[in-house]
Protein backbone atom coordinates (compact mmCIF):
# COMPACT_ATOMS: atom_id res chain seq x y z
CA UNK A 1 0.00 0.00 0.00
CA UNK A 2 3.01 2.24 0.29
CA UNK A 3 3.54 2.45 -3.40
CA UNK A 4 -0.54 3.88 -3.20
CA UNK A 5 0.06 6.25 -0.87
CA UNK A 6 2.77 7.84 -2.36
CA UNK A 7 1.42 8.18 -5.73
CA UNK A 8 -1.63 9.76 -4.07
CA UNK A 9 0.86 12.48 -2.27
CA UNK A 10 2.44 12.80 -5.45
CA UNK A 11 -0.81 13.91 -7.21
CA UNK A 12 -1.74 15.86 -4.34
CA UNK A 13 1.89 17.94 -4.50
CA UNK A 14 1.52 18.21 -8.35
CA UNK A 15 -2.37 20.06 -7.98
CA UNK A 16 -0.57 22.30 -4.92
CA UNK A 17 2.38 23.06 -7.38
CA UNK A 18 0.23 23.69 -10.57
CA UNK A 19 -2.36 25.96 -8.34
CA UNK A 20 1.42 28.05 -6.74
CA UNK A 21 1.94 28.68 -10.85
CA UNK A 22 -1.44 30.00 -11.93
CA UNK A 23 -1.77 32.10 -8.52
CA UNK A 24 1.76 33.77 -9.86
CA UNK A 25 -0.22 34.91 -12.91
CA UNK A 26 3.22 34.50 -14.92
CA UNK A 27 4.60 32.39 -17.12
CA UNK A 28 7.24 30.28 -15.68
CA UNK A 29 10.90 30.16 -16.34
CA UNK A 30 11.68 26.83 -18.81
CA UNK A 31 13.84 24.89 -15.94
CA UNK A 32 10.60 24.93 -13.95
CA UNK A 33 7.78 24.61 -16.64
CA UNK A 34 9.58 22.11 -17.99
CA UNK A 35 9.68 19.98 -14.89
CA UNK A 36 6.14 20.51 -14.00
CA UNK A 37 5.20 18.90 -16.67
CA UNK A 38 7.85 16.34 -16.46
CA UNK A 39 6.41 15.49 -12.72
CA UNK A 40 2.97 15.48 -14.05
CA UNK A 41 4.10 12.80 -16.16
CA UNK A 42 6.46 10.96 -14.15
CA UNK A 43 2.99 10.29 -11.00
CA UNK A 44 1.38 9.02 -14.48
CA UNK A 45 3.82 6.86 -15.90
CA UNK A 46 4.55 5.23 -11.97
CA UNK A 47 1.05 4.70 -11.15
CA UNK A 48 0.95 2.46 -14.38
CA UNK A 49 3.92 0.74 -13.24
CA UNK A 50 2.97 -0.18 -10.06
CA UNK A 51 -0.02 -1.05 -11.71
CA UNK A 52 1.62 -3.76 -13.89
CA UNK A 53 4.00 -4.25 -11.25
CA UNK A 54 1.48 -5.35 -9.07
CA UNK A 55 -0.32 -7.74 -11.03
CA UNK A 56 3.15 -9.83 -12.57
CA UNK A 57 3.95 -7.68 -15.49
CA UNK A 58 7.96 -6.84 -14.89
CA UNK A 59 9.21 -6.16 -18.24
CA UNK A 60 6.27 -3.65 -18.92
CA UNK A 61 6.55 -2.30 -16.07
CA UNK A 62 10.35 -1.67 -15.66
CA UNK A 63 10.10 -0.18 -19.49
CA UNK A 64 8.30 2.49 -17.73
CA UNK A 65 10.89 3.17 -15.15
CA UNK A 66 13.41 3.61 -17.77
CA UNK A 67 11.64 6.36 -18.81
CA UNK A 68 10.97 7.99 -15.68
CA UNK A 69 14.64 7.55 -14.58
CA UNK A 70 15.90 9.05 -17.69
CA UNK A 71 13.26 11.77 -17.04
CA UNK A 72 14.45 12.42 -13.25
CA UNK A 73 18.41 12.44 -14.64
CA UNK A 74 17.37 15.58 -17.65
CA UNK A 75 15.18 17.45 -14.66
CA UNK A 76 18.13 17.93 -12.93
CA UNK A 77 20.52 19.35 -15.52
CA UNK A 78 17.78 21.62 -16.50
CA UNK A 79 17.63 22.27 -12.60
CA UNK A 80 21.73 23.13 -12.35
CA UNK A 81 22.06 24.63 -15.71
CA UNK A 82 19.05 26.67 -15.93
CA UNK A 83 20.17 28.32 -19.67
CA UNK A 84 20.26 25.00 -21.05
CA UNK A 85 16.59 24.86 -20.54
CA UNK A 86 15.73 27.79 -21.68
CA UNK A 87 17.87 27.24 -25.44
CA UNK A 88 15.70 24.08 -25.93
CA UNK A 89 12.51 26.17 -24.88
CA UNK A 90 13.35 28.48 -27.91
CA UNK A 91 14.34 25.54 -30.12
CA UNK A 92 11.28 23.78 -29.65
CA UNK A 93 8.94 24.13 -32.67
CA UNK A 94 11.52 25.49 -34.94
CA UNK A 95 13.56 24.43 -37.71
CA UNK A 96 16.88 24.44 -35.24
CA UNK A 97 15.09 22.13 -32.48
CA UNK A 98 16.73 18.87 -34.73
CA UNK A 99 19.68 20.24 -34.98
CA UNK A 100 20.06 21.50 -31.39
CA UNK A 101 18.24 17.76 -30.40
CA UNK A 102 21.31 15.78 -31.88
CA UNK A 103 23.83 18.11 -30.82
CA UNK A 104 22.66 17.24 -27.07
CA UNK A 105 22.50 13.69 -27.99
CA UNK A 106 19.04 13.92 -27.65
CA UNK A 107 19.63 13.80 -23.57
CA UNK A 108 20.21 10.55 -23.57
CA UNK A 109 21.87 8.64 -20.59
CA UNK A 110 25.34 9.01 -21.37
CA UNK A 111 24.99 12.59 -22.00
CA UNK A 112 23.48 13.36 -18.87
CA UNK A 113 25.78 11.09 -16.51
CA UNK A 114 28.35 12.70 -17.99
CA UNK A 115 26.97 16.36 -17.36
CA UNK A 116 25.72 15.31 -13.69
CA UNK A 117 28.02 12.85 -11.74
CA UNK A 118 31.60 12.17 -11.08
CA UNK A 119 33.29 10.23 -13.38
CA UNK A 120 34.51 7.31 -10.41
CA UNK A 121 31.04 7.01 -9.87
CA UNK A 122 29.31 7.29 -13.68
CA UNK A 123 30.16 3.21 -14.15
CA UNK A 124 27.47 2.61 -11.10
CA UNK A 125 24.40 4.43 -12.87
CA UNK A 126 25.32 2.72 -15.89
CA UNK A 127 25.14 -0.40 -14.23
CA UNK A 128 21.07 1.02 -12.87
CA UNK A 129 20.68 2.01 -16.94
CA UNK A 130 21.45 -1.65 -18.07
CA UNK A 131 19.07 -3.34 -16.16
CA UNK A 132 16.27 -0.87 -17.00
CA UNK A 133 17.25 -1.41 -20.78
CA UNK A 134 17.16 -5.35 -20.27
CA UNK A 135 13.67 -5.78 -22.14
CA UNK A 136 13.26 -1.72 -23.69
CA UNK A 137 14.47 -3.10 -27.70
CA UNK A 138 13.07 -6.18 -29.33
CA UNK A 139 14.27 -9.23 -28.11
CA UNK A 140 12.80 -12.62 -29.17
CA UNK A 141 14.77 -14.44 -26.27
CA UNK A 142 12.48 -12.01 -23.21
CA UNK A 143 9.10 -12.38 -24.74
CA UNK A 144 8.86 -14.59 -22.16
CA UNK A 145 9.09 -12.46 -19.89
CA UNK A 146 6.58 -9.59 -20.96
CA UNK A 147 3.64 -11.60 -20.18
CA UNK A 148 2.74 -11.78 -15.48
CA UNK A 149 5.06 -13.92 -13.65
CA UNK A 150 3.63 -13.99 -10.46
CA UNK A 151 7.63 -14.14 -8.48
CA UNK A 152 6.81 -12.35 -5.26
CA UNK A 153 10.54 -11.67 -5.69
CA UNK A 154 10.06 -9.71 -9.28
CA UNK A 155 7.32 -7.72 -7.74
CA UNK A 156 8.89 -6.72 -4.68
CA UNK A 157 11.32 -5.23 -7.02
CA UNK A 158 9.48 -3.29 -9.18
CA UNK A 159 7.52 -1.91 -6.63
CA UNK A 160 10.20 -0.44 -4.60
CA UNK A 161 11.40 0.67 -7.51
CA UNK A 162 8.78 2.83 -8.09
CA UNK A 163 9.20 3.97 -4.54
CA UNK A 164 12.78 4.72 -5.56
CA UNK A 165 11.91 6.94 -8.87
CA UNK A 166 8.74 8.55 -6.37
CA UNK A 167 11.49 9.57 -4.26
CA UNK A 168 13.92 11.13 -6.74
CA UNK A 169 11.03 12.65 -8.68
CA UNK A 170 9.52 14.58 -5.49
CA UNK A 171 12.70 15.58 -4.22
CA UNK A 172 13.36 17.22 -7.64
CA UNK A 173 10.23 18.89 -8.22
CA UNK A 174 10.55 20.16 -4.70
CA UNK A 175 13.99 21.88 -4.76
CA UNK A 176 13.02 23.49 -8.13
CA UNK A 177 10.05 25.17 -5.94
CA UNK A 178 11.60 25.09 -2.82
CA UNK A 179 11.19 28.62 -2.11
CA UNK A 180 7.16 29.04 -3.47
CA UNK A 181 5.56 26.20 -1.36
CA UNK A 182 4.85 26.72 2.54
CA UNK A 183 6.68 24.93 5.29
CA UNK A 184 3.46 23.15 5.76
CA UNK A 185 3.75 21.45 2.52
CA UNK A 186 7.27 20.52 2.83
CA UNK A 187 6.56 19.22 6.25
CA UNK A 188 4.16 16.97 4.47
CA UNK A 189 7.12 16.11 1.56
CA UNK A 190 9.62 15.50 4.39
CA UNK A 191 7.30 12.73 5.65
CA UNK A 192 6.41 11.31 2.26
CA UNK A 193 9.88 10.89 1.20
CA UNK A 194 10.86 9.45 5.42
CA UNK A 195 8.18 7.05 4.87
CA UNK A 196 10.49 5.44 1.56
CA UNK A 197 13.25 5.92 2.82
CA UNK A 198 12.04 3.63 5.96
CA UNK A 199 10.28 0.66 3.44
CA UNK A 200 13.52 0.64 1.36
CA UNK A 201 15.28 -0.28 4.34
CA UNK A 202 16.38 2.98 4.84
CA UNK A 203 18.33 2.76 1.56
CA UNK A 204 18.15 6.20 0.57
CA UNK A 205 17.80 7.02 -3.59
CA UNK A 206 20.68 8.83 -4.93
CA UNK A 207 19.54 11.15 -8.72
CA UNK A 208 20.81 14.10 -7.52
CA UNK A 209 24.10 15.27 -9.55
CA UNK A 210 27.50 14.58 -7.25
CA UNK A 211 29.68 16.80 -9.34
CA UNK A 212 31.38 19.61 -7.26
CA UNK A 213 30.49 22.27 -9.54
CA UNK A 214 26.65 21.79 -8.95
CA UNK A 215 26.85 20.82 -5.01
CA UNK A 216 26.11 24.75 -4.05
CA UNK A 217 23.80 24.82 -6.63
CA UNK A 218 21.44 22.07 -4.75
CA UNK A 219 19.93 22.34 -1.84
CA UNK A 220 18.69 18.98 -1.13
CA UNK A 221 20.85 15.58 -1.43
CA UNK A 222 22.66 12.88 0.11
CA UNK A 223 18.83 12.30 2.48
CA UNK A 224 19.68 15.24 4.08
CA UNK A 225 15.58 16.20 3.33
CA UNK A 226 14.73 15.96 7.18
CA UNK A 227 16.89 18.84 7.84
CA UNK A 228 16.61 20.90 5.22
CA UNK A 229 13.14 21.03 5.16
Amino acid sequence: MKNVTTIKAMWFLEDKLAKISIKKKQELPPQKSFNLAFFRRNTVYLQASYLLGSIGFNNPSRNIQRTVYETILRGYYFLIEPEEAKQYHSALGTDQEKEFLWSRKHYGHSFLTEKLFKEETISSYKRVYELFCISSHAEIKGLSLDFPKFSEENIEDRLQLVLSLAFGSIQLITELFFDSISQELKTIVSKVLEEIVITLGEQVPLFEPNKETYQSRIRLKNGNFKLIL
